[in-house]
């Protein structure tokens, strides 16, 4: 029975030849195709598009498909390409039990089957929704959003979270610096055996991987892939069954199950838990002691000329807390850019009857959108389309668009958007 399974698999992870089955379409890696409307996208050994039926699905992002992948790539592929990553369709975890029983379907059920619904009822739903009060149903949304956010807390891991750090508010003599991974924050719960994300979504990590964790501690950290890969990371970390979880290691800078431990001690604890092994998928992150102000400045100038993403302060003798807490300190530098508004996209909750984000357009041609950093009255009264809009952001995606962008104000003395010379990273020690 077991050769027979075998046989199914692919003797190779080259994606592009699955037991002698080619695509249509042969992509190289992060190569895009417009296929119609959408964008279709090779990411290592698996395919994306920008369509709703790729990005709702409830399978691990490796193990997704679409009319438009089917199209471009070929039936027999496709099925032969799900079948290998994902032989027994096994769901992203956590949904299981949600789609085990699934409410009936009603008629034009969005999932674009092809249902009817009567003209009749298509103007009794359309009279029912301008008849809906527009606070009601920002009320409703908010309801919603709470009833959402209290299952998040209830599901959530009770991890110690940073605030900024801000030059002068504090002396930082004597703190432990580190370095601000660019990775995908996980806790590793060792009574579950699984890692989850901040908000407690379990990630499908390797058993091989999950193997080399410790039985009776713990573990805070990253799942990182390096320096300047954080969209890389993201994409394994989301797959099932995929080889380059090898490329993944888990930087743990923490464990909250040591609480009686200043901070010191559990380092020192966990220096003698996991001492370092090239076999071994666990590093510890490295601290070194701040001597002044001045120490945090250079340090983060050698962290960000080699791709890094910032710093970390650790208070001394600090217990490990599981919420925001000001014994945990981030250190980062933002670029300022411009671009122009061309347009908006409405608000949701508290702010569904005002502008809920920007649309602007950079000097590149790339077009993204600015939510964070709105006041009230901005958003009530949006900088005009056609306006030159000034904005900070942490890097670039690599797409080019820029990332957790934040609105800085409206540059009356600029006519056109300036993109932001974003540093280059030394090829020493990546």
């Amino acid at each position: 029975m077991a050769d027979s399974e075998n046989d199914d698999q692919p003797n190779t992870s080259d994606v592009t030849n699955i037991n002698g089955i080619k695509p249509n379409l042969l992509l190289a890696d992060g190569e895009k195709k417009e296929q119609g409307d959408y964008v279709i996208k090779r990411i290592h050994d698996h395919y994306s598009c920008t369509c709703m039926g790729w990005k709702v699905s409830k399978l691990p992002i490796d193990a997704r498909s679409c009319k438009h992948l089917k199209l471009a790539l070929g039936d027999s592929y496709e099925t032969a390409r799900l079948k290998w990553k994902n032989p027994q369709g096994l769901l992203r975890p956590g949904l299981q039990a949600k789609v085990a029983s699934p409410k009936k379907r009603k008629a034009d059920d969005g999932d674009n089957d092809g249902d009817k619904v009567s003209a009749k009822k298509k103007g009794k739903k359309a009279k029912n929704a301008d008849e809906d009060d527009d606070g009601d149903a920002a009320e409703k949304f908010t309801a919603k959003n709470r009833a959402k956010r209290d299952e998040i807390k209830e599901k959530a891991p009770a991890l110690l979270l940073a605030q900024k750090y801000e030059p002068g508010s504090i002396d930082p003599t004597g703190w432990w610096i580190s370095e601000k991974l660019d990775g995908v924050r996980a806790f590793w719960d060792h009574e579950r055996r699984e890692f989850v994300s901040r908000l407690g979504n379990p990630f499908t990590a390797p058993d091989w991987f999950k193997d080399a964790m410790p039985k009776d501690h713990s573990l805070d950290g990253e799942l990182f892939g390096g320096r300047g890969k954080f969209s890389e990371t993201v994409s394994v970390v989301k797959t099932i069954n995929s080889p380059h979880w090898k490329k993944i290691n888990f930087q743990v800078f923490d464990s909250p199950t040591m609480t009686t431990l200043p901070f010191e001690q559990r380092i020192v604890k966990l220096k003698s838990l996991f001492p370092p092994s090239a076999d071994s998928p666990i590093i510890l992150v490295a601290h070194e002691k701040c001597i002044s102000a001045a120490h945090i400045v250079t340090a983060l100038k050698d962290v960000e000329s080699k791709g890094g993403e910032g710093l970390m302060l650790r208070e001394p003798k600090s217990m490990y807390i599981g919420k925001r807490s000001t014994t945990l300190l981030k250190v980062k530098s933002f670029y300022d850019a411009e671009a122009i508004v061309i347009g908006y996209e409405a608000g949701k909750g508290r702010n569904a009857n005002v502008t809920g984000s920007l649309k602007c357009r950079m000097a590149s041609g790339k077009e993204f959108k600015i939510g964070t950093g709105l006041s009230d009255a901005e958003r009530q009264n949006p900088p005009k389309i056609g306006a030159i809009v000034t904005y900070r952001f942490q890097e670039l995606t690599n797409d080019g668009i820029p990332r957790f962008p934040s609105f800085v104000g409206v540059r009356i003395d600029a006519d056109k958007p300036v993109d932001a010379v974003v540093r280059v990273v030394s090829k020493k020690d990546d």
